[in-house]
């Protein structure tokens, strides 16, 4: 326990110190990130155009927005990695296949997903998303059970994938990532990155899912598809 404990000491203190380099200001950051960080997160050329004509206040919103996600997202991962689920949560009180079913029901949603993102149908895709990782799938709660219920050297293959999983589903909505302004309308060019920005994001959500339920145990994930394939033909 005394482990677990100092784990979680350690992400709460990258938790403050990200938060505290994030309040600190651009000028303050300049240590705390590569040159080629910055390049990655703003898209590639924002900070050679901002050296150029001075960032104008969208341009600065826009790349504080994606330093702040991919942070985020680098502290959550962390966290994820070093806390030890299977300490510090309780047993779920279900089988195995009930958390594989959520899934596969998960699975068959961003198939859906596909043909929402090509047209580019955004608001419908807000709606299914939260159905997706919160109820009635429960995909979010339902990794974090599975991983509970399986054994150490399972769980740990499958603890990052689970994290890739939820990272990539929760930018689907290219809204996460990219400054777009509600009251102005999308022009077809952003439009089309858009779509190969949720598109890529899906791909990739897709891909780690199959990979953790491939992890599953075979007896229970007979049993999670047919239990799916039932109610399909009630």
């Amino acid at each position: 326990m005394h482990g677990v404990i100092q784990k979680l000491h350690w992400v709460w203190a990258g938790c403050c110190l990200l938060l505290h380099l994030l309040l600190a200001g651009p000028s303050k950051r300049t240590a705390w990130l590569s040159e080629a960080d910055v390049d990655f997160f703003t898209g590639g050329g924002a900070t050679e155009a901002a050296d150029e004509a001075g960032s104008s206040p969208e341009a600065q919103a826009t790349i504080g927005k994606r330093l702040a996600i991919g942070g985020l997202i680098t502290a959550g991962l962390l966290a994820f990695a070093l806390v030890p689920t299977k300490d510090l949560r309780l047993k779920p009180n279900k089988p195995l296949y009930f958390y594989i079913i959520q899934l596969l029901q998960a699975q068959a949603q961003l198939t859906e997903c596909a043909a929402l993102i090509e047209g580019a149908q955004w608001d419908s895709l807000r709606i299914i998303l939260p159905r997706i990782k919160g109820n009635p799938t429960n995909a979010e709660s339902a990794v974090f059970d599975i991983v509970a219920l399986l054994d150490a050297d399972t769980a740990a293959k499958a603890e990052p994938l689970a994290a890739d999983f939820l990272e990539y589903l929760d930018t689907l909505d290219y809204n996460k990532y990219f400054d777009a302004m509600p009251t102005k309308q999308i022009t077809g060019i952003q439009n089309a990155e858009y779509v190969r920005f949720s598109n890529s994001a899906l791909k990739a959500a897709q891909g780690k899912l199959a990979a953790f339920l491939a992890l599953m145990p075979p007896s229970e994930l007979k049993a999670a598809k047919q239990q799916v394939q039932s109610q399909e033909t009630a």
